[in-house]
């Protein structure tokens, strides 16, 4: 499984882009911006995407959600 985790800041973040099945991981740093979430999404075309809690996590949802990420196993 790949996965996508970013923690978010203001002007940058950074994702944790980890492969299950490899163990292998790297990290990317990317701006903030709807443009290169979805950019890093596309390109990565992950199974799971990890946000951390803050104001910008419900846009990133939004966009994963526009994108066909699967939500099967959403936790509430």
């Amino acid at each position: 499984m790949k996965i996508v985790s970013l923690d978010t800041g203001k002007f940058k973040s950074v994702a944790d882009l980890y492969d299950t099945q490899t163990h292998t991981g790297r990290f990317e740093t990317l701006r903030t911006t709807p443009q290169a979430v979805h950019d890093l999404l596309v390109r990565e075309r992950p199974q799971r995407v990890v946000v951390e809690s803050s104001p910008l996590a419900g846009w990133i949802h939004d966009l994963a959600v526009a994108l066909g990420m699967d939500r099967s196993e959403e936790h509430t």
